[in-house]
């Protein structure tokens, strides 16, 4: 089973947070996004991180457009 959140404030930021249950490598994840108006489009960075059992923490992070 999972369980996940999302908090969107002042149209530019979200905080995220998940849980997994019943997965001994990885059950915690969170992450942040941003949002900014740049020349009539939009640009979005987000960034994760999750335990990853042997892996050890892992981070995410990714970079979109949209117009």
């Amino acid at each position: 089973m999972k369980f996940g959140a999302e908090y969107h404030f002042l149209d530019s930021f979200t905080v995220r947070a998940g849980y997994m249950l019943n997965y001994d490598e990885r059950n915690f994840t969170a992450g942040f996004g941003v949002k900014q108006e740049v020349s009539g489009m939009y640009l979005r960075v987000n960034y994760a991180f999750q335990p990853y059992g042997i892996f050890g923490n892992v981070q995410f992070i990714s970079i979109g457009i949209s117009y």
